[in-house]
């Protein structure tokens, strides 16, 4: 999948071994108090550049790009869930 944003084009390439970092992000961006959500901002961060290390191309200099590109990863391993879901569902022995 492609992405294009101000002018730059990003390949976008859902990996399995991202999910688990997709759902922790997901888990940061839930905080229970404002306490938790400062310590989590950094390590956020760092969870996010990895996301897109493994799944962007080329790696987003810029980064207001990031939160998009995080949310275009997301909603892309949502349409494979859901597509492989169908898939399972419709298989017959």
């Amino acid at each position: 999948m492609k992405i294009t944003i101000d002018n730059v084009e990003y390949e976008i390439e859902t990996r399995a071994s991202a999910w688990p970092l997709l759902s922790l992000i997901q888990r940061f961006t839930s905080p229970s108090s404002l306490e938790e959500a400062l310590k989590s901002g950094e390590e956020l961060e760092k969870l996010v550049d990895k996301v897109l290390e493994l799944c962007v191309k080329p790696f987003p200099e810029r980064p207001e790009h990031k939160p998009i590109l995080i949310i275009a990863l997301m909603k892309a391993e949502d349409i494979a869930v859901k597509e492989a879901i169908k898939l399972v569902e419709n298989f017959r022995e």
